[in-house]
């Protein structure tokens, strides 16, 4: 039986515990240790539901199946219309939008309704740690701050670069 740590429960984190979960293959434990008190990394959504972090995806056939089978709705980046740049009014053109040609933006809670609803369905199989800092990856398990060990056969790092070089391996 595989002991699987994954640091990271951003979408990529969640996403790989995701396809071992389905992996009929798989047999083992999965443990996702993130440093912050939520998961999403860089989705985020405001209590209102605003998007703080990612937005949209540009003809990511993957992430559009993801959303679909999540029930998290997209829709097309309006290109037409009136624009509010800098305080003011005008017709929008290109240049305006952030996403570009193609753009799709996700709908009802953002983003990051993508890994939260992930974490969701993974609840009963997963143990995810939240606020729990990797402090070393050895050989056999992962350290973390508050001196605890968790052991792994296996650790994927699913954590941006900054915060990987912040690792002691």
């Amino acid at each position: 039986m595989s002991k699987v740590v994954i640091v990271g429960a951003g979408l990529c984190g969640l996403f790989t515990a995701r396809t071992l979960v389905a992996d009929p293959k798989f047999v083992g434990s999965i443990t996702i240790i993130e440093r912050e008190y939520n998961v999403g990394g860089r989705l985020q959504s405001s209590k209102d539901k605003v998007d703080l972090g990612g937005s949209w995806t540009w003809g990511d056939r993957n992430l559009q199946m993801l959303a679909k089978d999540l029930g998290v709705g997209t829709f097309e980046q309006p290109w037409e219309g009136d624009v509010v740049v800098g305080g003011r009014r005008r017709k929008a053109n290109p240049h305006d939008s952030p996403c570009g040609p193609g753009g799709r933006r996700f709908a009802r809670g953002g983003a990051a309704s993508l890994v939260s609803k992930m974490a969701e369905e993974m609840s009963e199989k997963v143990e995810i740690r939240l606020d729990s800092t990797v402090e070393k990856v050895t050989s056999e398990s992962v350290l973390l701050s508050d001196g605890s060990n968790v052991a792994a056969d296996v650790v994927v790092i699913a954590a941006p670069p900054r915060a990987t070089a912040d690792i002691l391996f």
